[in-house]
C-alpha cells in the first residue's frame, strides 16, 4: 500500500515521507506537496528508491535458443 506521510513542527519545518514506492515513483508523488509546504531543507533516499523494477513481459521471453 503506497502512503505519504507528512509531519509539520509547531516551528514551521516538515517531513514527507513515501511508503511502499519504488524508484522515482516516490520523488513524483511527494513533489507536489514539498512544493506546497516550502523550501525543502534535505532529502534522503531510501533503499527502496534504488530498485528498478524490470518488465514482466521480459522475463518471460527466452532467447530462442
Amino acid at each position: 500500500m503506497k502512503q505519504i506521510k507528512v509531519q509539520i513542527a509547531p516551528d514551521g519545518t516538515f517531513n514527507v515521507e513515501a511508503l511502499g514506492f519504488r524508484n522515482a515513483s516516490c520523488q513524483k508523488a511527494t513533489k507536489p506537496i514539498e512544493e506546497a509546504l516550502g523550501t525543502v531543507q534535505k532529502t534522503t533516499n531510501k533503499p527502496e528508491a534504488y530498485i528498478h523494477e524490470s518488465n514482466p513481459n521480459q522475463a518471460n521471453q527466452s532467447n530462442g535458443w
